[in-house]
Formats: C-alpha cells, sequence, structure tokens
C-alpha cells in the first residue's frame, strides 16, 4: 500500500486515528523521498485538524459509552484466589489514588505481566488508553473482592481488563513505577 494511498484512506476509528499519526511520523523521519515526506506532512495537519474538529473526542465519547454499557452487563463475581494487576496512569495527578486508593469502575490489566513496563505509546495502543500513561501501579486484589473481568475496548485483540463495583482501599496499591519516556530521534 502507498503511502498516497494510506492518505486518501478515512481514520474511522481513534486506534486508527494513532495508529496513522504514528505512521506518519515515522515516514517524516525515515523516509528518503521528499515526496512521501510532504505527503506524511499533509497526513499529520489533517489528523491535527480532526482532533480540532472534535472527531476523534466523540469516537473517544462513543467508546467510553460503549464500555460503560459493556461493564453493567458484565456479571460481578468474588475472586478466588489474590491477584496482582497493573493500573496505568497519566499524570503525577492520578498518583493520589496510591494515597487514597482506587475508586469504583476504576480499570485496571487483567493480569501483572513480569519484566520491564511498556513504554508510554505502546501501553496506550495495547491497553486502549486515551492518553499516553506516565505511571504504572501495582494492584493487589485480595481473595473475595467482587470484581467484573471483560476485554479491554479499543486495544490489543485478547487483552482483559479488571473493574470492582468497590473502591479498592490505598493498601491495595503496592508500587508504582514511572514509565520510560521515549527519546527524541534525529533526523
Amino acid at each position: 500500500m502507498t503511502i498516497t494511498r494510506i492518505y486518501a484512506m478515512q481514520a474511522t476509528s481513534l486506534s486508527t486515528t494513532i495508529r496513522l499519526a504514528l505512521f506518519a511520523i515515522a515516514v517524516l523521519h525515515l523516509s528518503a523521498s521528499s515526496a512521501d515526506a510532504q505527503v506524511a506532512r499533509g497526513l499529520t495537519r489533517a489528523l491535527e485538524r480532526r482532533a480540532a474538529s472534535g472527531a476523534a473526542g466523540r469516537e473517544l465519547a462513543a467508546l467510553l459509552r460503549r464500555d460503560a454499557a459493556r461493564e453493567s452487563r458484565a456479571a460481578v463475581r468474588a475472586l478466588p484466589k489474590k491477584l496482582t494487576t497493573h493500573r496505568y496512569v497519566g499524570s503525577a495527578d492520578q498518583l493520589a489514588e496510591m494515597r487514597s486508593g482506587l475508586r469504583a469502575g476504576s480499570h485496571t490489566t487483567s493480569r501483572a505481566a513480569a519484566g520491564r513496563p511498556p513504554g508510554p505509546l505502546t501501553a496506550q495502543r495495547n491497553l486502549g488508553l486515551p492518553r499516553a500513561p506516565g505511571w504504572r501501579l501495582k494492584i493487589e486484589w485480595p481473595k473475595g473482592w467482587p470484581v467484573r473481568k471483560a476485554k479491554a475496548l479499543g486495544g490489543t485483540p485478547g487483552l482483559g481488563e479488571i473493574t470492582s463495583p468497590l473502591a479498592l482501599p490505598a493498601s491495595a496499591v503496592k508500587g508504582v513505577i514511572r514509565l520510560r519516556q521515549p527519546r527524541p530521534r534525529l533526523p
């Protein structure tokens, strides 16, 4: 598929918009052809106009409405054993959860994956987050806690998420890791 053909496509979902924006950035930095770079710059400007027009915001709002409706239909079950998950948050302001605990309905990953945390853009893409996170909280759910398990909307197919109808106390937050910010590429 040529860059010109990709430019002609209309982004119909938030994840497609993000993918096209990342593609345009990559072409700007990696392309040897000035024509490809010009198309990528045009694509970037079109995406910026679209975001400014509110289309991306409406898509995000529709995704959140679908997510809320799906959560309300999901069955609440007690955890059969203690479970460790992660919660990705965007800014230091949201680290207040570390002091006050998680609100009811807060989303976490379905399980805590071992190893180095993903970068902010990878976490956003894989988990379907509206913004790139800056921090990862380690959450420990106690045995018997009521939770809803579902698939994460807008992220990588097959990844799940956990929410709870009850607030989780601050003692459940076991650790905080700042995500590595991507290094800028030099042309």
